[in-house]
């Protein structure tokens, strides 16, 4: 289309005057399909972004008893095998003690693309916050790394990342991702929700179906 115009407009017996008159004119054929051009793109773009994240499966987390992070994540531990854990984590995360929680389900959903955290629409909106205990306890599930069952092993071990929205010390919101190293362990990091982060296609996100009270104990 845009060659045909651009050859029409250097065609010498072009009455340019007339030209310029019809496309001024916001009825004109011209406008018309730019403007359903156009809306077709945006359209796209709306597609796109509500369909970041695929629905997997919900999972019921029991309830959690007073949980005191340094205690349980460590490489020391010998019920969950730890491999590292990023420097953001250990400074934002390390110090915190959660309250008791009650049950609690989870949605497991699976990024389609690769995508930030600010793509995401209100349609489907961001995760919602899971907490230290409730991440530990899937953790418990697959602590040398086995394979996600169709049960409560529901946490990636192919190097993709598992993706949660947790509160910081500093009663921030961070993502927290922990992924399975083949031989060695969980790795564990932390960093901000905001920039240009993208989180790969294929990776996980595990968010709370019902909205979280987040108490963090002295």
């Amino acid at each position: 289309m845009g060659g045909q115009v651009a050859e029409r407009l250097m065609t010498p017996d072009v009455d340019h005057d007339l030209l310029q008159e019809a496309i001024e004119k916001k009825d004109h054929p011209f406008w018309q399909a730019f403007s359903a051009l156009t809306k077709n793109f945006f359209v796209a773009v709306e597609v796109a972004k509500e369909t970041i994240l695929e629905w997997i499966a919900d999972l019921t987390i029991p309830a959690q008893l007073e949980f005191v992070v340094v205690e349980k994540f460590t490489t020391t531990n010998p019920d969950v095998k730890f491999w590292d854990f990023g420097s953001n984590f250990k400074s934002l995360f390390m110090s915190i003690t959660d309250k008791p929680t009650d049950e609690a389900k989870v949605a497991i959903s699976r990024f389609r693309i690769s995508a930030k955290f600010a793509e995401m629409t209100p349609e489907q909106p961001a995760p919602r916050i899971v907490i230290m205990s409730q991440i530990y306890w899937m953790l418990t599930q697959q602590p040398k790394g086995e394979k996600p069952n169709g049960k409560n092993r529901r946490l990636l071990v192919n190097g993709c990342a598992n993706l949660f929205r947790a509160i910081d010390v500093n009663g921030e919101e961070c993502a927290v991702y922990a992924f399975w190293r083949d031989g060695r362990g969980w790795n564990v990091f932390a960093s901000g929700l905001e920039g240009d982060r993208q989180w790969g296609a294929g990776g996980q996100v595990i968010s709370c179906k019902s909205l979280v009270s987040v108490t963090l104990l002295p």
